[in-house]
């Protein structure tokens, strides 16, 4: 998943109220979201993995209407991070089955590259300039291009993109390219977090940095996920 929704021009929500604070706590709330829905498909897959493909275009459905309407946050938030959940607690659930252990694993590495992300952007040590962010959202936008194009390709065709989810060297190098994107996505986030509440962004959008922060999170979780799984599936 990328984040579409921090590339807008934040001038258009301006008002007074938002703090950092704030989205940090609303983030955290979607993501017991995200992880109550995974655990309930976690311990169902019969129930979800049957409408896996239904929840993965509802999800995007969903998040592609918070990223036009803002306001509408506060109230799709939720659901966009429920239907994630569902998705992820089968998808995490079936290579646990394969390869015990893998889930908590690739979810230590997720919050620990956001922790690390967020001392290094918060101590200033890395710089974020616009054409730095201009280069990541360059690069999300084509990675969401290469997403979309895969989704149909399962839905229509039974079939991937060639080494989206291939176990060979190639493959891999790949998902470690994505993890790298989706890290320097982190920091593009982070700075137009901290730039929209210098310009005085509206309390009430704070749920709409929140989902832009979740959706990250969401997409750096499945892509280290992944890579472990092809690592594991070579030994």
């Amino acid at each position: 998943m990328t984040n579409p929704v921090l590339t807008r021009n934040t001038t258009a929500l301006r008002g007074t109220g938002a703090t950092v604070q704030g989205i940090a706590l609303i983030t955290l709330l979607y993501l017991g979201f995200v992880v109550s829905a995974a655990m309930m498909s976690w311990q169902h897959p019969e129930l979800f993995a049957p409408h896996i493909i239904v929840l993965s275009f509802a999800g995007l459905g969903v998040g592609l209407l918070i990223s036009y309407f803002p306001k509408r946050a506060s109230l799709l938030g939720p659901v966009y991070a429920i239907l994630e959940g569902f998705l992820i607690g089968v998808y995490s659930m079936l290579l646990e089955s394969r390869y015990p252990g893998i889930v908590m694993e690739a979810a230590t590495c997720t919050f620990g590259i956001a922790f690390a992300c967020a001392v290094l952007y918060g101590s200033g040590l890395v710089k974020v300039t616009d054409k730095f962010m201009k280069i990541v959202f360059t690069l999300t936008a084509g990675i969401a291009t290469i997403y979309l194009i895969d989704l149909v390709a399962w839905f229509a065709f039974d079939t991937n993109v060639p080494l989206l989810h291939e176990n060979s060297k190639a493959g891999i190098i790949v998902s470690f390219i994505i993890i790298c994107i989706a890290t320097m996505r982190l920091f593009a986030d982070y700075e137009m977090v901290t730039r929209a509440v210098e310009m005085g962004v509206d309390a009430k959008y704070e749920p709409y940095y929140a989902f832009a922060l979740t959706v990250t999170l969401i997409w750096l979780y499945l892509e280290i996920l992944r890579l472990m799984g092809k690592s594991r599936s070579r030994k």
